[in-house]
């Protein structure tokens, strides 16, 4: 069955990298089934299309990822997200963690292995 995916990251480049990776481990797995570049826009898009998977940056304007995360998880308690941070040594991805959040990874360590890991991680 397809995965809907959405991916948020104020960085350009990341979100390319992302989609380029999932396109080509997953195939047609997963549908990326929008972007944002903020916070606000994450939020918005996640309400919009209730996807399957959330790929989420920590750092965003409008909102950070751990707000993010709670109004994700109200809208649907059951989502999947993983919070993706330049560095996992950080009291905030525990904090995601706590809140819900189901995975980690660090963007240093964003490679088609340990994305394709997350993404196993986060399937329903």
């Amino acid at each position: 069955m397809t995965k809907t995916v959405l991916i948020a990251d104020d960085n350009p480049l990341i979100r390319r990298a992302v989609i380029s990776t999932i396109r080509q481990i997953g195939g047609t797995d997963y549908v990326i089934k929008a972007e944002a570049d903020n916070g606000v826009d994450a939020v918005q898009s996640f309400q919009e299309h209730l996807p399957d998977i959330v790929l989420m940056d920590l750092e965003m304007p409008g909102k950070d990822g751990i707000e993010c995360l709670q109004e994700m998880l109200k809208i649907k308690p059951n989502a999947r997200i993983a919070i993706i941070s330049a560095t996992l040594d950080s009291d905030r991805l525990v904090d995601a963690v706590a809140l819900g959040a189901t995975a980690t990874l660090a963007k240093t360590d964003l490679t088609a292995d340990s994305l394709s890991e997350i993404l196993t991680q986060l399937e329903p």
